[in-house]
C-alpha cells in the first residue's frame, strides 16, 4: 500500500495506519478527526481511493458541515470565540503600526526630511495623514469593543501628531485590550448595532458587525498606513504587514 509521503498515490490511509511521522499531512489529521465522531465514519468511509486534492477538500467540507459538528467539531478542529477574532488580532496589528512609525522615521533620516513630515502625508486630498490612521484606529478598536462588550466607551484622548505620542497611544490600546477577557464578549454576538452614519444608517447583527465592520474598519487603517510608506518610498513589504508570526501559536493547526 502506498503511503502518504508519495503524491502520485490514492488516500486515504487506513485510519488504524496514522502514525505521529504522517499526522502532519491535513488529509491524515482531518481523517483521524472524522474517525472519534460517530456520525462522520459513515461519510469518510466513502472517500477511499479518491486523488489527494478531492480528498482534502471532501474531508475540510465534511468537518465544516453541520452535519459533522460544525466548526466546533467533536474532534476539536477549529473553534473561534469572539475573543479569539479580536483582541490577539488586535494586539497583532497594533505592533505592526509601531513597527510602521519606525519605518517612518527611518524613511525621514535616510533621505534627510524634516522630522514628522511622513506624520501629515496622505494618499489623497480627502484621507487622512499617515499619523491621523494610528490615532483613529486606537480609538476605533476602544469604540468597536467596548460596544461588543456593551459598556461605554471613555472620551478618546487628544494625542499630539509627534512619534512619542503615537508609540504612547497604540501602548495605551495594547494595554485596553489586554484588561479584556473571553467572557466579556460572551455575548457579543446576540446583539444588534448601529451603525455610523459615514457607513450606513442602519443597524446590524453582531456576527456581521464583528466580522464585517469592526475588523474590516481595522486593517483598513493599517492598509492605508502602509500604502502611504510605500508611496513615500519606504521598504515596507507584506512580511512587515504581516508582523512577526511564529508556528508555535498554540492553535490546534496541521
Amino acid at each position: 500500500m502506498g503511503t502518504i509521503t508519495e503524491p502520485r498515490r490514492r488516500y486515504p490511509l487506513p485510519i488504524e495506519s496514522i502514525t505521529k511521522r504522517n499526522l502532519q499531512f491535513p488529509p491524515v489529521k482531518a481523517m483521524l478527526l472524522l474517525s472519534q465522531c460517530a456520525q462522520c465514519k459513515t461519510h469518510q468511509g466513502n472517500l477511499d481511493g479518491l486523488p489527494k486534492v478531492r480528498l482534502e477538500r471532501e474531508l475540510l467540507s465534511a468537518l465544516a458541515s453541520p452535519v459533522h459538528g460544525g466548526i466546533g467539531h467533536d474532534g476539536g478542529y477549529m473553534s473561534f470565540s469572539i475573543y479569539d477574532i479580536t483582541v490577539p488580532v488586535m494586539l497583532h496589528g497594533l505592533v505592526v503600526m509601531d513597527d510602521y512609525l519606525l519605518h517612518a522615521q527611518n524613511l525621514e533620516r535616510s533621505n534627510s526630511l524634516d522630522p514628522g513630515s511622513v506624520l501629515t502625508s496622505r494618499l489623497a486630498p480627502d484621507m487622512l495623514t499617515f499619523g491621523e490612521q494610528f490615532v483613529v484606529n486606537c480609538n476605533k478598536v476602544e469604540l468597536h469593543m467596548t460596544k461588543l462588550m456593551n459598556r461605554n466607551q471613555a472620551a478618546p484622548p487628544n494625542v499630539a501628531m509627534i512619534y512619542p505620542a503615537l508609540q504612547g497611544r497604540l501602548l495605551e490600546t495594547r494595554s485596553f485590550l489586554r484588561t479584556i477577557q473571553p467572557e466579556d464578549l460572551a455575548n457579543a454576538q446576540s446583539h444588534i448595532y448601529q451603525l455610523a452614519p459615514s457607513v450606513a444608517k442602519d443597524w446590524i447583527g453582531g456576527d456581521d458587525y464583528i466580522r464585517h465592520v469592526v475588523l474590516a474598519d481595522f486593517f483598513f487603517h493599517i492598509a492605508v498606513a502602509h500604502a502611504i510608506l510605500r508611496h513615500l518610498g519606504a521598504p515596507a513589504g507584506k512580511k512587515d504587514y504581516l508582523g512577526h508570526l511564529t508556528p508555535h501559536g498554540g492553535g490546534d493547526y496541521f
